[in-house]
């Protein structure tokens, strides 16, 4: 997109009312990507991130397998045991 002036005054309008990027894009019909990169390089305020991270993140715990169940292949001994 071709940014004039009166595009970049209307970007900063719209991003100090606190509409989402999509919302903008959608008013100035244009990408949602290329409001979010004008404005990184208008170095216009940071916003909130609409997506909130989970309060504690769960450890991994593996599953225990059932009983006689093999993780690997087979060895070559136990192999040759099976013929």
């Amino acid at each position: 997109m071709n940014w004039t002036d009166e595009d970049v005054a209307t970007l900063r309008r719209l991003w100090a009312t606190n509409l989402s990027t999509a919302e903008i894009a959608k008013q100035m019909k244009t990408s949602k990507n290329a409001v979010v990169g004008k404005a990184n390089r208008l170095g216009l305020a940071g916003r909130e991130s609409p997506v909130k991270p989970s309060p504690e993140p769960r450890p991994y715990r593996p599953q225990p397998l059932p009983p006689g169940t093999r993780t690997l292949p087979p060895l070559p001994s136990e192999l040759a045991a099976m013929e």
